[in-house]
């Protein structure tokens, strides 16, 4: 089993693509909600602060300012 398999349980797989990516808070709320149904949220969200993906969309029910914040914190 590789590490990216998590991927494969990912609920975000079965949701459009625009959702992740929204500009209306609405959305963003619907997204991290549905993150957070996730099993694998924290595998996501990991991944997301390791490969350095924070700029764009929701990853691991977080949105890009969160994830910065959280890596700045890392830094410290």
């Amino acid at each position: 089993m590789s590490d990216d398999d998590w991927r494969v349980n990912a609920v975000c797989a079965r949701a459009a693509p625009e959702l992740w990516f929204s500009e209306s808070r609405g959305d963003q709320r619907k997204a991290v909600a549905f993150c957070h149904s996730s099993r694998v949220v924290n595998e996501c969200l990991w991944d997301a602060l390791e490969t350095r993906d924070i700029d764009f969309g929701i990853r691991g029910a977080l949105l890009p300012e969160a994830r910065r914040k959280m890596l700045k914190g890392m830094a410290a």
